[in-house]
């Protein structure tokens, strides 16, 4: 038996503790949080655009984009007349106990502009700004009235035959979004889906109709902040393979709009200064002949989605104090054994062009997403680069050991057969296995099933 849950409609904003926007790990972690993990169901597929995490036993859909990890959508897909609710739904601090087209229109939200049909489905969408109601196969009721129509959008005669209708319409679906309209935010998410930057999810999440629909908001809004004093949000970043160190972008951060960290030269002190403290870490010993030789020092960050890691007996001449030895950048794919593990770290990677680099001439900047694909990245940045062949990595050799220190990870594996596995599953034989590129002083680790990269280590 799951919980039984209290969701509160706040349109434009989200469900209750489950805000648009908000990243995949951050609300994974939310329905852990509150014991709703084992009634969660990932839909996705390599080439998908989308990332559904599904609360399977309230039917409610909640729609990532899959490149930067984000909330863009909420559906409630409600229960038929006759079924009653396993949940109960608040709006306006009121509690609603039915969804009808009456309802919705005359008492819950009142009246609205008309509506959408779409005529392929005959699905009537009655939408506010920021939430949208779904009426089904409305074939029998609006056919004859609907011939006329431009483009499905209403001119007042289906809304006139809806309200004045003998019988009330059950809703079959909420959708929650930020826009003034279902159609209008529906056109707008499809062209943020076919070239997913910060920049465009910032408009997103701004406005759906050039105009600011949130009360205050400005126009530059985060993509990973809450607002709150103090709040460091890591807006984008960038990966610079000329000069081997990483830049982050804030768009919040109590002193600073940027920082760089150079690999030999950027202090501990000075990370912990500008990102607070790690969020775990761990120290790693390297032996030589039975002995340690020299200790390092891995911080974690989960909720920025990468790893610091210092050499303790290599120290900046300046400040005494050890240096950053490798940035570890975590991409949380969905179909690693690293998933929720990290926050997804989103950046670009560049360098100037040399001769011989295809497409570009000398002294551009070459750049490329870290989501793009490693066949991407390689072709771009690394075409007139000669490297060897990759190792192979099967990450469930280590990964699934109960005594593994990195141990964050909210998921398990019950009853795992290996051996069963391997006979019997294609699909979980080459789960976990990854191919290791050494590049320009960044090791790129791919998954074997696609050309997604997981990792990328700067040393």
């Amino acid at each position: 038996m799951f919980p039984f849950q209290v969701f509160e409609l706040q349109p434009s904003e989200g469900l209750g503790f489950i805000k648009l926007f908000d990243s995949l790990f951050n609300i994974v972690n939310a329905l852990n949080n509150r014991n709703l993990l084992n009634n969660v169901k990932f839909i996705y597929s390599p080439n998908s655009q989308l990332t559904i995490v599904q609360l399977a036993s309230y039917n409610i859909n909640l729609v990532f984009d899959s490149c930067l990890q984000r909330l863009i959508v909420i559906e409630l897909n409600l229960p038929v007349a006759s079924d009653s609710y396993n949940y109960r739904i608040k709006y306006k601090g009121e509690f609603a106990s039915k969804f009808e087209f009456k309802a919705i229109y005359n008492k819950i939200f009142g009246p609205t502009f008309p509506g959408f049909l779409d005529k392929s489905t005959m699905d009537y969408y009655l939408s506010y700004p920021g939430i949208a109601f779904r009426f089904k196969g409305l074939k029998d009721e609006l056919e004859s009235a609907s011939s006329n129509l431009t483009n499905g959008d209403d001119d007042g005669s289906l809304i006139q035959l809806l309200t004045n209708s003998s019988h009330d319409i059950n809703c079959s679906s909420i959708s929650i979004f930020r826009g003034s309209s279902w159609k209008v935010a529906s056109q707008r998410i499809a062209e943020y889906l076919k070239d997913p930057t910060e920049k465009g999810l910032i408009s997103l999440e701004s406005s759906a109709d050039g105009q600011s629909i949130a009360e205050g908001n400005s126009g530059s809004a985060s993509i990973r902040s809450t607002g709150s004093p103090g709040t460091i949000a890591i807006r984008s970043a960038v990966v610079d393979l000329d000069k081997n160190d990483l830049t982050l972008f804030f768009s919040d951060h109590p002193t600073e709009e940027s920082f760089n960290i150079w690999i030999g030269e950027t202090t501990m002190n000075e990370v912990i200064r500008l990102l607070g403290p790690p969020d775990d870490y761990v120290l790693k010993p390297r032996f030589a002949k039975g002995e340690p030789t020299a200790y390092f020092k891995i911080h974690n960050y989960f909720k920025y989605g990468f790893d610091v890691v210092y050499r303790l007996d290599s120290t900046n001449a300046v400040h005494n104090c050890p240096t950053v030895k490798k940035l570890i950048l975590h991409s949380n794919s969905v179909n690693s054994l690293e998933f929720m593990r990290y926050e997804r770290f989103s950046f670009s990677l560049q360098k100037m062009a040399a001769v011989g680099d295809s497409g570009s001439q000398n002294g551009n900047v070459l750049s490329v997403r870290s989501f793009s694909g490693f066949d991407n990245i390689k072709n771009t940045l690394f075409s007139g680069d000669s490297y060897s062949k990759p190792i192979f990595l099967d990450r469930k050799e280590y990964e699934l050991n109960p005594d593994n220190f990195n141990s964050n990870n909210i998921f398990e594996l019950v009853n795992l057969d290996e051996k069963h596995c391997d006979d019997t599953n294609e699909e979980m034989k080459r789960w976990g296995l990854s191919k290791i590129y050494g590049l320009n002083r960044c090791i790129f680790e791919v998954l074997l099933e696609g050309d997604e990269v997981t990792s990328v280590t700067m040393f």
